[in-house]
């Protein structure tokens, strides 16, 4: 056989495997390889450990039954025996024009900030951003806000250098939270991901923590930029200078849109995690698909799911499921509404910056309804696959 002549005289050592932390009833491990993560069964676990110390020879190779065969097949079509430089790294979903600019051994630099992740220091932190919460309602931060206030040149250059500030310290949340556990993150970057500019942090291997540890992971971003927001209202309340409570309610806003659990943000890391749901995204169509037979009287699809999962995450994933679809369906239509009235503009008022922002507006919708044609396509093959 052609995989056996491939595989002769290779091995299984440059594999490490983990138990993954989830809500499923079935156990499941992850195989970590070449900076790629695949989640596997039991079967496969025995396979590798059994073999993980001796060279598959043709001796070996032979005595295989059609189990292990089959198992040794899948672990070649991962790329199990191809050399490491030519395994394709993951790619950050959604993202575009994405570039890594510090490296992990820069971000172990950063440990030091995970000492703010004391229970004690934690306590006076949520203290300060619920006072913070208070003095903006105080202060009246919304008739503030609405105010028409024309910046100088300067003062947006100020602006956008403390927002920008606070997006970092955001990162340095992630970076930090995953430091504090012994995971350090691949990397730094920053992209486009639909229609913002954003920064963002590799930590893939946080997967290989438990799900408490990957929470406060999650959450450690919108935490740190929490601490950032009391830091500018501060600045607001000693100088009175309008620009900070700008930045304040900005940053705060900030916050509430990165919690959006339907869009790829820190808010749909925190409820997969908080489920113990890995790929929410597409079980949720598994998910929709037994909830839908069972209505209809078919109960087989749900039967076998209940050996999986608990009623309460199917139930919960499969609302998700339909609420993210109906919030895809919107999005897609506000951004398409967005391109529409640009389009006009553009038509009865020739302006160099409507034309640029109506192309991007064009590209965005086009990325939106390839999103929501994706998600939908995929609902309706599950639907109907036996």
């Amino acid at each position: 056989m052609e995989i056996l002549d491939k595989i002769n005289g290779k091995s299984l050592n440059n594999i490490k495997i983990s138990k993954l932390d989830y809500s499923g009833y079935q156990q499941k491990w992850i195989l970590n390889l070449n900076q790629k993560k695949y989640i596997v069964n039991r079967d496969v676990v025995i396979f590798i450990k059994r073999y993980e110390s001796i060279k598959l020879n043709k001796s070996v190779l032979q005595n295989l039954n059609d189990k292990d065969l089959y198992i040794l097949k899948g672990l070649d079509n991962i790329g199990c025996f191809d050399k490491e430089d030519n395994i394709l790294k993951k790619s950050k979903s959604g993202f575009w024009l994405k570039k890594i600019i510090l490296r992990s051994e820069m971000l172990k630099k950063f440990k030091i900030i995970s000492n703010i992740f004391n229970r004690y220091i934690s306590i006076i932190t949520v203290l300060s951003i619920f006072i913070n919460i208070i003095v903006l309602i105080k202060l009246n931060f919304i008739s503030i806000y609405s105010q028409k206030i024309n910046f100088n040149y300067k003062e947006y250059i100020f602006f956008v250098l403390f927002a920008i500030g606070g997006i970092l310290f955001h990162e340095m949340g992630h970076i930090s939270a995953s430091l504090k556990y012994g995971i350090c993150p691949k990397g730094l970057g920053i992209g486009m991901y639909f229609m913002s500019p954003v920064f963002f942090v590799d930590v893939d291997d946080t997967w290989l923590l438990s799900k408490k540890q990957r929470i406060l992971i999650d959450v450690a971003g919108v935490y740190f930029q929490a601490i950032y927001t009391v830091f500018i209202t501060i600045l607001y309340l000693v100088t009175y200078e309008k620009i900070f409570i700008y930045l304040s309610v900005l940053l705060a806003s900030s916050i509430l849109f990165n919690l959006n659990p339907f869009l790829k943000y820190d808010g749909y890391w925190i409820l997969s995690d908080y489920l113990g749901v890995y790929n929410l995204n597409k079980q949720f169509s598994i998910m929709i698909k037994a909830v839908i037979c069972r209505i209809f009287g078919v109960n087989n699809y749900l039967k076998e799911l209940r050996t999986k999962w608990s009623n309460k995450i199917i139930y919960s994933v499969s609302a998700y499921g339909i609420i993210s679809l109906i919030f895809y369906f919107y999005f897609t239509i506000s951004i398409i509404m967005l391109c529409k009235n640009n389009i006009y503009a553009l038509i009865t008022r020739f302006n160099i910056i409507i034309m640029i922002s109506t192309i991007i507006y064009g590209f965005f919708a086009f990325k939106s309804i390839t999103s929501l044609y994706n998600m939908i396509r995929y609902s309706i093959i599950e639907l109907f696959n036996n």
